[in-house]
């Protein structure tokens, strides 16, 4: 009598080891944004950075990227590494700018010395207009653009004039 013997093994498994990837923002958050939650992933696996890109606006903001010295990021992709990834996100509020020029041909001597510097303001903010004196044989007429104004959107250019004094 051939008698057979099965032996048994026990097979156990392990799960593969995971790591997170986080995100935080240094700075100003903009209203509205959501920070992207920590996630879980497997070592070894391929992980796509949150789809924020630098130069998108939210709410007034310019996103200026993703930064981390965990991993290398190709094509907004990265390999899951077996330590934790920490990612930095930064925003910067947009500004635009008011710059002077003159209107005309009628100019005072050392003119460019006599405009205002140009200067930086967020939208909605309320620019108001600097004083400006009359000079030597000049005499300042007035600006092309209302005093006190909400700034757009956009750079702008504000427009002032001389005129010469006679007599």
């Amino acid at each position: 009598i051939i008698g057979l013997f099965l032996i048994a093994s026990a097979k156990t498994f392990t799960e593969n080891p995971k790591a997170t990837v986080t995100y935080q923002i240094d700075g100003t958050t903009p209203e509205g944004y959501i920070l992207p939650s920590t996630k879980t992933y497997y070592v070894g696996s391929n992980v796509t950075v949150d789809s924020l890109k630098a130069g998108d606006i939210i709410n007034g903001y310019r996103f200026l990227g993703w930064t981390t010295n965990n991993v290398t990021v190709t094509d907004n992709q990265f390999t899951m590494p077996s330590g934790n990834v920490v990612f930095t996100g930064k925003f910067e509020q947009i500004k635009y700018t008011v710059t002077y020029a003159f209107q005309g041909t009628v100019l005072p001597d050392n003119s460019a010395s006599l405009l205002p510097a140009s200067k930086e303001y967020v939208p909605g903010e309320i620019v108001t207009l600097p004083t400006i004196n009359d000079v030597n044989g000049y005499g300042f007429i007035g600006w092309y653009h209302e005093d006190n104004f909400a700034m757009p959107e956009e750079n702008i250019t504000i427009y002032l004039t001389y005129d010469r004094f006679y007599g």
